[in-house]
This record gives C-alpha cells, structure tokens and sequence, in this order.
C-alpha cells in the first residue's frame, strides 16, 4: 500500500509542475525574458519547489534532517543523470560559434563551488557559529553571487518586441498548480518518511534514491524537452539552476529548523553523493569543451559513461 501512495503522489507532482512549467514558460515568452535566465533562475526554481517543500517539511515537521538533505544531494545527482541522458539526445553542446555557452560556463563554476562547500559542511558535521552551521551562510551567500553572476552574463530581458499582458485567469491558473505542487510535494515527503521507517531502507537511501527522483522528475521532463527542441543552454541552465536553488534550499531547512540534528549533521553515504557530484559536474566541463559529442554508432560515450557512474554511486550508497 505504501509503494501504492509513493508512485501515485509522485504522478500528481509530475503533472502539476509540467502544468506549472508550461505557464512559466508562456510567462516568461510574453514578459520578453532571455531564455539563459528563464533556464537557470524561472524554470530552475519551479523545478526546485518540490524539493523546497519535501525539505524544509522532513526537517521542520518529520524532525528528520537526513532525510532533507539525503533529499537534496540525491536529487542534484539525479539532475546530472538527466542532464547527461538529455545529451544522448543532442547533437552538441556548443554554439554554432564554437564557444562554450557563457551562461552555462557560470552555472557550472558557481554550482561546483556550491557543492564543494557541501561536502565540507559534512565533514565537519555544520561548524557553528552564531547558533547556526557556518556553511549556510556561505550558501547562502554564493547562492546570491550565482545570481547576480548570470544575470550580468546574461540580460534577462530582451529589447525586441512588446510586453504583453496577461489575464486575471492565467494567473489564477499559475497560483493553482503551485498550490498544487506544494501540498502533492509536502505528501510526497511524509510518503517517503513512511518508507525509510518501516522499511529496512533507512532515511538516508530512502532520502537520495525514492524522494530524490520523485522531487526530480519536473526536471526529466523540463530538460529533454528543451534539448529536443534544440535549447541546449536552457536545459543546463535549468538543471544547474535547479541544483543550485537545492543548496539555498538545505540552507534555508536549517535556518528554520528547530533538530537538535543539523542538515550537515556527518554521514558517509550523503559525502559519497556529494563527491559523486563533483565528478558529475567535472565530466559536464570535458563535455562543454568539446566541438562534437564522440558516439559509438548513435550512442555519446561520455554521457553513457556518467550515467553508468551515477549508478556506481547509488550502489555504493
């Protein structure tokens, strides 16, 4: 039965982030904001809101902080594995220029800074200082730089064309679907708790595997879409983004957490995972570098390769 509730709670938050997704995106078309900025800040937060709400929520209402950040750092590996499977699809990563794309380049500098602050945070089991881990504040702090940093890379908006208006309904149908989102992602979180306790999972596997790709899959469908239809750069984006925003969201969990237990509280397969997504993110630069993607037949052999990598994680955990 609960295996039942997991899959249909996770269907339900599919569907409302795709709902969700469709009208950010004619949002952002209408409003006239450059696609670099609609991946990595727009799409990258929407995606996040389920991993924002399953956080905060195993923090502050189950009082399990493994489990949010077991959440996190799963779901930012799982975004790579979609990344990766998203390339397969793609014939290059770079533009018809031949450069590598500014906006991606600074999204993945800012998220491998970001990830390796993590890492340290569990090492040193969320040093104190003023009553909270040192290391939300330096999350908090490069997740704003990530920001400012994009948008100077690139301007959000474009000159070209008129900005249109928007009715009433429309945003009352976005309001909607982020209701939606947010109490299907809230269920979604106690569902899983239900798994890691009376299961021999445990939170911490229960956390990086089931809620991880639950709370991941807006960012399946949001990614390929956008590499199908050619917008390479805003399925990084969007990806990068998203992983970023996780890391502010752990962050804000312990800001408002009141465990004993803090969400970098030491734990070896969380580090394991963390360190799997430095490897992640170091294989995405190799891959952005490259004029063309090296295939056997019509298969990519660095993306396959990360794939089968992630896997070698998930095992290890």
């Amino acid at each position: 039965m609960i295996w039942l509730k997991f899959t249909f709670t996770a269907f339900v938050v599919v569907l409302f982030c795709i709902s969700l997704s469709k009208y950010a995106d004619e949002l952002a078309a209408a409003k006239r904001i450059g696609k670099g900025f609609v991946g990595f800040v727009l799409l990258g937060f929407i995606t996040s809101i389920p991993e924002l709400i399953s956080t905060v929520s195993s923090t502050v209402y189950l009082n399990n902080p493994v489990l949010g950040t077991a959440n996190i750092i799963g779901s930012n590996n799982a975004n790579m594995f979609i990344l990766f499977l998203s390339f397969i699809m793609a014939e290059s990563l770079r533009r018809p220029s031949g450069k590598v794309d500014v906006e991606s380049g600074t999204s993945l500098g800012y998220c491998f800074i970001i990830t390796t602050v993590f890492i340290l945070g569990v090492f040193f089991s969320g040093h104190p200082f003023y009553g909270r881990s040192l290391f939300v504040y330096l999350v908090f702090i490069l997740f704003i730089l990530s920001v400012i940093a994009l948008y100077k890379a690139n301007p959000s908006v474009e000159d070209e064309g008129q900005v249109e208006a928007l009715g009433f309904f429309f945003y009352c149908k976005l309001i909607f679907f982020a209701a939606g989102l947010v109490v299907s992602s809230f269920y979604l979180s106690v569902v899983v708790n239900e798994i890691g306790t009376t299961t021999s999972i445990g939170s911490a596997m229960a956390g990086a595997i089931f809620l991880a790709w639950a709370t991941s899959l807006p960012e399946l469908v949001v990614t390929i879409s956008s590499v199908i239809r050619g917008s390479v750069e805003m399925g990084i984006g969007n990806i990068l983004g998203s992983n970023i925003f996780n890391m502010a969201v752990l962050a804000l969990a312990e800001t408002v957490s009141f465990s004993r237990i803090s969400v970098f509280d030491r734990n070896d397969g969380i580090m394991i995972f963390g360190v799997f997504q430095c490897v992640l993110l170091g294989i995405l630069l190799i891959l952005l570098m490259q004029e063309k993607l090296r295939r056997v037949g019509k298969i990519a052999i660095m993306p396959l390769f990360a794939m089968i990598l992630y896997c070698i994680g998930v095992s290890l955990l």
